[in-house]
């Protein structure tokens, strides 16, 4: 049961009643975010299992976790629910007592990790993965366990990208014109599935001049696989040109194409990715949520990667045309907490 009284779409902050835990379970909160804070309280009768939190997850199954069974809470990096993985536990607080309510915080940034039991730090370490995932809750259990008064708040660091111009309705289909390919909403993301060729919706909004756009994406094709994701901007369907943003998991870099012909890339010929201007090498990978801002006027963009400024140029051709995202072939993407921002001139 999951009794959510205040969930806000811009993914920023989250206030959840109460979610009552038996058997074997797990509530995805839909809620991304590399560095939070997170509060909640928790009180339970007699159990036997394990319940907890499950967050920074680069799949569904993984990720780093708080765990709580009848009479201790413990900390686990690199925590499987599933039991797939080997981890090592490491004590926070021991001696929990039934039907007692305890008050729980856990404080991620960057590295650092601090967690609290009634506004006392028990633990405090850092961890070497910093990847942004989704923050879950999850139960194996006999018996039951209510956690309430959960309160999530993003620390995520933004770029300043203007006024939001179209934030709350993005995973809707109906906003989006399929043009090719298989596309439906999944968990609050929109999900997009290629198969022998590359894939593309249109948002059905007016695209400004000047701000930008930001997003979560993850792509979920093998390693192996040349094929990625990503955006067009200012795309016109007369001269099927614009301008795009790709991320390639399967050699971890992201591309910028200042000129992209769209007629050239699907026709698979020699050249099949003109307009190549930059190979930036960084920790891109499958099966992971990376967070993207661009941010443009008429001729200049900024490309951001995980809230670091990755690329700056100031010589875009112009495209007054519209935004398009794209998966390319053999791969599925998704993509979340999707924004557009309109700014003035003086950007």
């Amino acid at each position: 049961m999951l009794d959510k009284i205040l969930y806000y779409c811009f993914m920023k902050e989250l206030k959840i009643r109460k979610i009552t835990l038996t058997g074997n379970v797990t509530h995805n909160l839909c809620f991304l975010s590399r560095d939070f804070d997170l509060s909640f309280y928790v009180k339970f009768g007699f159990f036997t299992g394990e319940a907890g939190l499950l967050f920074r997850t680069a799949d569904q199954n993984h990720g780093h976790a708080l765990k709580i069974t009848k009479d201790r809470i413990t900390f686990i990096a690199n925590f499987s629910p599933s039991g797939t993985s080997e981890y090592k536990e490491q004590t926070i607080k021991n001696n929990l007592q039934e039907n007692q309510r305890y008050n729980i915080r856990v404080l991620f940034v960057g590295s650092e990790l601090k967690i609290s039991v009634d506004n006392r730090i028990l633990f405090s370490s850092s961890v070497s993965s910093s990847t942004i995932g989704n923050i879950s809750i999850f139960g194996n259990i006999v018996g039951k366990v209510n956690i309430y008064q959960i309160s999530i708040s993003s620390l995520d660091k933004q770029a300043d990208m203007g006024d939001a111009a179209f934030v709350d309705k993005f995973n809707d289909i109906n906003n989006w014109e399929i043009i090719s390919g298989h596309w439906q909403t999944n968990s609050g993301c929109l999900r997009g599935t290629a198969e022998k060729n590359n894939i593309y919706a249109r948002l059905k909004e007016n695209i400004p001049q000047f701000g930008g756009v930001s997003f979560y994406l993850k792509n979920e094709n093998d390693l192996r696989m040349n094929y990625g994701s990503g955006i067009l901007l200012r795309f016109s369907p007369e001269t099927q040109k614009g301008v795009a943003v790709h991320c390639f998991p399967s050699h971890g870099y992201i591309s910028l194409y200042p000129d992209f012909d769209l007629s050239i890339y699907n026709a698979k010929t020699e050249i099949c990715y003109p307009g190549l201007e930059l190979k930036h090498h960084m920790l891109l990978k499958p099966n992971c949520w990376h967070y993207l801002q661009i941010k443009f006027t008429k001729t200049q963009f900024w490309t951001y990667f995980d809230d670091v400024l990755i690329h700056q140029s100031n010589n875009i051709p112009y495209h007054d045309g519209q935004l398009l995202l794209c998966v390319g072939e053999r791969n599925t993407a998704q993509f979340s907490d999707f924004r557009l921002y309109r700014s003035e001139e003086t950007i």
